[in-house]
């Protein structure tokens, strides 16, 4: 077709400012164009159209322009707006975030007239900014002590730890007690049980229900109670929150946590070829990179916090919404890694997780003005960098790395994440350190 046969002319009326991020373009479609696409139009369907007495696309135009007015009107209305607005925002310079709402407010076919419409949209916010310089943050937490190390070695030998039969008699605080359980729900809501199962549970570190947990105290390996609980509010599975229900409950077999010596041959099974002081080495090093990678984080949110009370602005709500259904995707597919479902969000957790959704989006309208404002540009040896490392993890060429991350459409998301590191290092740069 050539651009003849395809005349979107459009003549933008009228900008309307409604808000910080909300704009109604009036957008007008001269006579002659919409004269010539409803001529294009019915062309084209009379090529297809097949009505008796007439071969395929030998029916005479005007009674095609006859029998298909409704649908020939309505595919011209579709198509030039659809056209008419993309030219409209190319003239007014503006690139909407969110689905145009359109309102058509002239339409006379066949009498020479133009056609009226209004297309309202959220656009970014034009972000001016104020202060972006001169956060304060806190200095790196110290490097590490032997304490610090000596804990990781006792987490570490109490993973390895094992079970074995106890001599006590009774459950006691601190006891592993091999059980069995059953519950039934006794309100009048439909019935929800459990049958019996099988657990080897701790007794006093928390994680019981509390009803239980006072019942096991005293115990005798052999005995059984029923025990009458509530399921707290908060419970993890909706359906059983707040509810009361009976548990019956038997311990089979006591038993007592025994944890390895602290010597080569455990450093030896936490990795081949440690020692006890070779894996202390290690350990140090691992903490310190992690202190260091906290700090990395603390400073960055104290920098977010920086840029955003320091400089508000309005933020669309369609990118807000788009920002909370991506948090929300990322929670059910963490759910269903874990086996189970996102239970069902309450107001208040609905109203946080947009203020989470906002925040994302304000922080990252922010960095980007901040790269804008001070020409930072991603430099191609920070990006290297991080194919390399990747390439190094996953044993493969850094040119094989990089073309299958941009055959999964992430090599721009990579990129745009080793801009991101370059504009904190420019804001940590120029902030006061504090502590």
């Amino acid at each position: 077709m050539t651009d003849h046969a395809h005349d979107h002319r459009v003549e933008v009326k009228k900008v309307d400012r409604l808000g910080p991020t909300e704009v109604q373009l009036t957008i007008a479609l001269p006579a002659d164009v919409v004269t010539k696409e409803e001529a294009r139009t019915a062309q084209k369907y009379a090529r297809q159209a097949q009505l008796p007495g007439f071969r395929p696309g030998k029916a005479p135009l005007a009674m095609i322009q006859k029998k298909f007015q409704d649908n020939i009107r309505r595919d011209v209305l579709s198509h030039l707006i659809e056209a008419g607005l993309t030219e409209a925002l190319g003239e007014a310079k503006l690139v909407p975030v969110s689905e145009p709402e359109i309102q058509v407010k002239e339409i006379s076919f066949g009498e020479g007239k133009a056609i009226e419409f209004q297309a309202k949209f959220e656009i970014e916010p034009e972000i001016a900014l104020k202060k972006y310089k001169g956060a304060k943050i806190s200095k790196a937490e110290a490097g590490v002590s032997d304490a610090d190390v000596e804990e990781t070695l006792e987490r570490l030998r109490d993973r390895m730890a094992v079970l074995e039969p106890s001599t006590a008699e009774v459950v006691e605080k601190g006891s592993f007690a091999e059980t069995e359980m059953s519950f039934v729900t006794t309100d009048d809501k439909a019935k929800a049980e459990m049958p019996q199962k099988a657990f080897t549970v701790e007794v006093g570190n928390g994680k019981l229900l509390a009803e239980i947990e006072d019942s096991l105290l005293g115990m005798k390996p052999g005995e059984e109670k029923e025990v009458n609980v509530h399921f707290p509010t908060d419970y993890f599975e909706a359906s059983l929150s707040g509810r009361p229900a009976t548990f019956k409950v038997k311990v089979l077999e006591l038993k007592k946590k025994t944890m390895p010596e602290l010597n080569d041959e455990f450093a030896n099974s936490i990795k081949a070829g440690s020692t006890v002081a070779s894996l202390k080495e290690e350990i140090r090093a691992d903490i310190e990179q992690n202190k260091k990678e906290e700090s990395r984080k603390a400073h960055r949110q104290q920098i977010l916090d920086y840029l955003i009370e320091n400089n508000p602005f309005g933020v669309p709500k369609a990118m807000v919404a788009r920002q909370a259904q991506r948090l929300l995707q990322s929670m059910e597919e963490d759910f269903k890694r874990r086996g189970s479902q996102v239970p069902g969000l309450d107001e208040d957790q609905r109203k946080a997780l947009a203020e989470s959704a906002e925040r994302i989006v304000k922080s990252s309208l922010l960095l980007r003005a901040v790269a804008e404002k001070e020409k930072i540009e991603l430099e191609p040896a920070k990006f290297r960098e991080r194919i390399d490392s990747l390439a190094k993890g996953t044993q493969q060429t850094p040119e094989q790395v990089e073309k299958f991350l941009e055959s999964q459409g992430i090599l721009n998301r990579m990129k745009d994440e080793a801009l991101t590191d370059q504009v904190f290092d420019f804001l940590i740069s120029n902030a006061e350190m504090r502590g």
